[in-house]
């Protein structure tokens, strides 16, 4: 006889899950003077602080992937400054 557990947490999940709403945006700020940026044909080097080895390595990574995707060269931040040398940055 299967046991009720594995239908009762699928069911469980799926009304958690319906439950969730979207994220939006009730309002947004732009300063008056502030331009759109090109990123196409410029290097830029992607920065996300954390004091995750993993978690800097990944997300760093993803962003320069974007930035690739874009007509940029992006670089993650980790292949210019490593763990080893970063110093009291991460201790925020």
């Amino acid at each position: 006889m299967p046991r009720p557990y594995p239908a009762f947490f699928l069911g469980a999940t799926l009304l958690f899950l319906g439950a969730c709403a979207t994220t939006t945006f009730t309002s947004t700020w732009k300063a008056p003077d502030g331009q759109t940026i090109n990123p196409a044909g410029k290097t830029i080097a992607t920065v996300f602080v954390s004091g995750d080895e993993r978690n800097r390595h990944a997300a760093e990574g993803a962003l320069a992937k974007d930035l690739n995707a874009r007509g940029a060269h992006g670089v993650p931040g980790y292949t210019l400054l490593p763990n080893e040398i970063r110093g009291d940055a991460m201790a925020m």
